[in-house]
């Protein structure tokens, strides 16, 4: 109980809410945990079921039905059409897929989870308390040091069965996944997390240290090399964007320098581990950079058939059926699934030179009116800090997102979507911070 009383005690208060429109926080919580137990799934008439997958139609419609005894209009941002364009061209892309059946059912899956993104962009949460939920905390203690100590105990004593769902067992050894499908995508959450964590920037509490070494010891434990390589990067780019006042191209050309410095380093650092412990499947995991040139050859050479509007949503594990074979390993003898682990590639093979063209107009649109938003609010004498560090966080997670996605593309999750929705809610907020500051300004 000691850090739940440590967080009422922030002072929220005084801090100014952008947001014009605060939902109840059981409505925000319903849209959240079915995606933070996304790895929990179960198969029903042929079709694979997740949380967020049973539940993101009920949820779309209470959230319609909410709006609608409020009498309030819900709203697109200019932003949002990108995306919509690109779900139709998704959508033209599987319906003339050569495996349209199998595809369809992939895209229905894809637009459950881009649902979220909606719900969240509808009811732009209070950006100031939703870090701070009850169940949120929870959780974050619990993939933090709770899931930390106990991978340390795993060592020594045997564990119930249901503790260990939240292992994923590989060639090398036990990686941490928690509740979520594999270890990599808990460690993409991780990073969102650790950067919120920092922002709370509560320095002096025992249980802020507490926390955050655990969820950096639960990153390490994921085994996951990408997002460890963009956990840094990401972290850099959080406290420049953080940095209050202007930046001058001296400072630019150090912070730049710098990060050139710690990319290097960690390829190093890399090249190192790999030398000694290269034959230890947990740190040179061979076979899984094996099974992604695998993949990323077949998928180049299906995009190559229909370089416009691509193959379909998920298709290239139908056109390649004999592909399971190829990738199979000594851990994984029979089979695996088959999916293009790399965002860039997938975008491109699914739906062709058009679909990625209008995912990455959403995308860099997003990802750079976050940044000029965070810079904005930064730079002005603002109530509170923690406003810019909760969006420095976001902005950042969301350039982790890319980051991660060249080896495990996430935007088939309704986790991906929530972020990107988050960032939105937090640039339309910045600029009504900035229309009334403008107007008080020429009032004056």
């Amino acid at each position: 109980m000691i850090f739940y009383r440590c967080l009422c005690a922030f002072e929220l208060k005084n801090i100014m809410t952008l947001s014009g429109c605060r939902p109840k926080k059981s409505l925000w919580m319903l849209i959240v945990m079915p995606v933070l137990f996304v790895g929990y799934e179960w198969v029903f008439a042929g079709n694979t079921w997740t949380p967020e997958r049973l539940l993101a139609v009920p949820l779309f419609i209470v959230i319609l039905l909410y709006f609608t005894k409020l009498n309030t209009s819900i709203f697109l941002t200019r932003n949002s059409l990108f995306l919509i364009v690109w779900m139709l061209v998704a959508f033209v892309a599987s319906a003339t897929s050569l495996v349209a059946g199998w595809s369809m059912k992939m895209y229905i899956a894809q637009l459950l989870a881009i649902l979220f993104y909606f719900m969240t962009l509808w009811l732009r949460p209070d950006l100031m308390r939703i870090f701070l939920s009850w169940p949120l905390i929870i959780f974050v203690w619990f993939i933090g040091p709770a899931l930390a100590t106990i991978y340390l105990i795993s060592f020594y004593h045997q564990l119930p069965g249901f503790i260990l769902h939240w292992f994923s067992e590989t060639g090398g050894g036990t990686r941490l996944r928690a509740t979520l499908p594999e270890p990599n995508l808990l460690a993409v959450l991780l990073i969102l997390v650790n950067l919120q964590v920092i922002a709370l920037g509560y320095t002096r509490r025992i249980w802020w240290w507490c926390l955050l070494v655990g969820l950096h010891l639960s990153l390490v434990f994921t085994f996951s090399r990408v997002p460890w390589v963009a956990y840094f990067i990401t972290l850099m780019l959080y406290f420049v964007l953080i940095k209050p006042g202007h930046y001058s191209n001296a400072i630019l050309k150090r912070y730049i320098l710098l990060l050139m410095v710690l990319s290097l380093a960690l390829l190093m650092m890399g090249y190192l581990l790999y030398q000694e412990f290269g034959e230890h499947e947990l740190i040179g995991r061979v076979h899984s950079l094996k099974s992604r040139f695998v993949m990323w050859g077949l998928a180049y050479s299906s995009f190559l058939d229909s370089p416009i509007v691509g193959n379909g949503v998920y298709s290239l594990r139908e056109i390649y059926p004999y592909a399971s074979s190829m990738v199979a390993s000594s851990w994984e003898p029979s089979s695996r699934d088959i999916w293009i682990s790399n965002l860039p590639l997938a975008l491109l093979h699914d739906t062709g030179i058009l679909g990625l063209i209008f995912f990455f107009a959403f995308f860099c649109r997003l990802i750079v009116r976050g940044f000029r938003s965070v810079r904005f609010l930064a730079t002005r004498s603002c109530e509170s800090s923690y406003l810019v560090r909760v969006g420095g966080g976001l902005v950042a997670s969301g350039i982790g997102l890319f980051i991660t996605g060249q080896t495990i593309p996430a935007h088939s999750l309704a986790f991906f979507w929530i972020t990107m929705a988050l960032i939105e809610c937090y640039t339309v907020n910045a600029y009504q911070f900035f229309e009334k500051n403008h107007f008080e300004t020429t009032m004056r």
